[in-house]
């Protein structure tokens, strides 16, 4: 059998500065600049995918479906983050037993009031955020 012989890889070389230390060479510093830009580039498009999926959904209004239960009839989501509410999150047998579900809604109603943007534009910075 005959072996193959392959060239091994290049490292970026290593500049001793003083005893004990070791920097990187400029060119291995360009590579790491460059790495960080094509994460800026490509965290950059995700962002604006997310914003071009999601933006149409900003304008929507309630819904009938359970947005009456949930947001615009319930007096302890109208009334934002209070300790009443936040009470009533843990302890409610209202419906389903959620209550990180009630108090994001209370968060969003704290936050922009009971428009219904608010709360469909919470729900899209979570997922820029994921």
């Amino acid at each position: 059998m005959k072996k193959s012989r392959s060239k091994p890889k290049a490292h970026a070389p290593t500049v001793h500065t003083e005893p004990g230390t070791a920097t990187t060479t400029p060119q291995a510093s360009e590579h790491l600049v460059t790495a960080g830009r094509w994460k800026l580039l490509v965290c950059s498009l995700l962002v604006l995918g997310t914003l071009g999926l999601y933006w149409r959904a900003i304008g929507y209004d309630f819904l009938d479906y359970d947005d009456e239960m949930y947001v615009t009839r319930n007096p302890y989501v109208r009334g934002g983050l209070t300790l009443a509410g936040i009470k009533w999150a843990f302890q409610s047998t209202f419906g389903v037993h959620h209550p990180l579900t009630w108090l994001s809604l209370m968060v969003d109603a704290q936050l922009f009031g009971v428009h219904p943007w608010g709360f469909h534009f919470r729900p899209y910075l979570s997922a820029i955020r994921d």
